[in-house]
Parts: structure tokens; C-alpha cells; sequence
């Protein structure tokens, strides 16, 4: 069985790459959930494959829209997917800054 993936580790160009196609998806309309276009589809298996299999936070997705925001009420703030929640703050904070440190000469 294949090991989970360390949290807080260091942003690999296959996560970059998933992250600005699945920013790039977002951006065309197709990140929406319900959507039965193929597109939608495409993002899903991005989002399943970035979060879940490279990042290891199954509860949270690093393209939701409030994932900047301070965790929900409902959310314990003592519980794990609060915890989640802040890691993948933090994974998000690091896949924008490798993308910045990209777009720079």
C-alpha cells in the first residue's frame, strides 16, 4: 500500500502543473460541481489527483473557492478537518508562490 504523501512538504512541478490546470479549468467555467460537461470531469480527476493522492487532504479541496476565509463555523475548530483545512491554506499559499517565482525572468 502506497504511502500517504508528507504534509508540508515541498511543491513538485506535477502539483504545479495539476494546480494551474485546474486554476485554468476554474477560470473557463468548468469547476463548478454538478457540471456534466467532460471538462468538469477533467477538473475533478485534477482536483481527486493534486489534493488526495500528492497533497494527502481528502476533506478539502485546495481550488475551494472559500479556502482563503478563515474555516467554516461548523467546522470544531480543535477538529481534523479544521486542522485539514489549514494545511491546505498552506498548500495553497505555497502552489501560488511557486507560480509567482515561475512567472518571474
Amino acid at each position: 500500500m502506497p504511502r500517504p504523501p508528507e504534509r508540508g512538504g515541498a511543491v513538485s512541478e506535477q502539483m504545479l502543473n495539476l494546480y494551474k490546470r485546474g486554476l485554468r479549468l476554474i477560470a473557463l467555467g468548468f469547476g463548478k460541481p454538478g457540471d456534466p460537461r467532460p471538462q468538469h470531469r477533467a477538473f475533478v480527476e485534477i482536483d481527486k489527483k493534486l489534493c488526495w493522492s500528492l497533497i494527502g487532504i481528502v476533506t478539502i479541496s485546495v481550488f475551494d473557492s472559500e479556502i482563503d476565509l478563515d474555516p467554516p463555523d461548523y467546522m470544531q475548530h480543535d477538529s481534523a478537518m479544521c486542522a485539514d483545512w489549514r494545511q491546505m491554506q498552506q498548500w495553497k499559499q505555497r502552489l501560488e508562490a511557486a507560480l509567482e517565482a515561475r512567472r518571474k525572468p
